[in-house]
């Protein structure tokens, strides 16, 4: 069992990234999922496989409100910067990206091995 946050990035239906959070710290809190493309359908699949990463049999789910993405292909780039804020500290239920300098702004963090929270309104 994790003794602090957890913060996981899965790879979901073979076409979508999505950020799942758990705090196992404050006992009976759900699994915070971070989806950009979010369509209220959580597949048993998806919620197998959480649970078995994470080692808990019966976990409860939520999503938050986060920005959603525009197109089919940003969604990775998107948990990249809801698990770079949430490190931050931010509350990335009330950020809003500037979608087009975010893929920039990753190549620049990576150029110089510093990440940096991604450009916001």
């Amino acid at each position: 069992m994790f003794e602090k946050k957890c913060l996981q990035y899965l790879y979901i239906n073979m076409n979508h990234w999505i950020l799942a959070s758990l705090d196992p710290i404050i006992t009976h809190t759900p699994c915070i999922l971070y989806d950009s493309k979010y369509d209220k359908i959580l597949c048993e699949n998806t919620t197998l496989k959480i649970s078995k990463l994470l080692n808990i049999d019966h976990l409860n789910y939520m999503y938050a409100n986060v920005m959603q993405q525009s197109n089919q292909s940003q969604c990775g780039l998107f948990v990249i910067a809801y698990v770079v804020d949430i490190a931050f500290n931010l509350n990335v239920e009330k950020l809003r990206y500037v979608v087009y300098k975010m893929r920039q702004h990753l190549r620049n963090c990576l150029n110089a091995k510093y990440i940096t929270s991604f450009p916001k309104i």
